[in-house]
């Protein structure tokens, strides 16, 4: 399995990466503010994954697409979920910023829990 694991650039962000990068061992992580940086750091995860699945054509390697402490809108949610189609990758995204509530909505993985930090939302789902 590999992560690709992108957190907002703040401690809270900071945290959920120490957390996933001490639970995987095949993780590569990126960090954006909001904007253009979170799409420009998605489509880098999504270009390491062709990458990998261009090396290693015959692999069965589950390829995850983690985001964390960020929220993103409608429109990136439907560029990412086509993205991930196409290249066979899932996504899992864990927030906790009212802001996302409306993509939040629309999106199985798409999961937001306002009373928590995101740390201890990423904590959890580590924990299932």
């Amino acid at each position: 399995m590999y992560i690709y694991h992108l957190s907002h650039i703040d401690l809270d962000g900071y945290g959920c990466q120490y957390l996933s990068t001490n639970c995987f061992s095949n993780i590569k992580c990126y960090n954006a503010n909001y904007g253009p940086e979170v799409k420009a750091r998605l489509e880098e995860a999504i270009s390491a994954i062709k990458r990998e699945k261009f090396l290693n054509p015959n692999g069965s390697t589950e390829h995850i697409i983690l985001i964390t402490d960020l929220n993103i809108t409608t429109k990136e949610a439907n560029w990412l979920e086509k993205q991930a189609k196409e290249i066979g990758a899932k996504i899992q995204l864990l927030d906790h910023h009212a802001t996302g509530a409306k993509t939040a909505e629309q999106f199985a993985w798409y999961s937001l829990d306002t009373t928590k930090s995101a740390t201890l939302i990423t904590y959890e789902w580590l924990q299932r």
